[in-house]
């Protein structure tokens, strides 16, 4: 099908690491490619953000997905 592109989403990550919501920030431009990234996306762990005294705190976050053919 010769999709290929750069998905790009914002990703609210819970203070476990876990995603939370997951939201298409900018389209590939293929329906296809942005519906697998956020599937993707949920997912993921992720290292969640933390305060000075080093306690984990829901954040959001970029997150860009490139799918590119080879």
């Amino acid at each position: 099908m010769m999709e290929q592109g750069r998905v790009e989403l914002r990703v609210h990550v819970l203070a476990n690491g876990d995603p939370g919501e997951v939201q298409l920030a900018k389209s590939s431009g293929f329906a296809r490619l942005d519906a697998s990234a956020m599937v993707a996306a949920k997912s993921f762990k992720f290292n969640p953000a933390r305060t000075r005294s080093g306690r984990a705190v829901d954040s959001w976050m970029n997150a860009p997905i490139n799918y590119r053919l080879e």
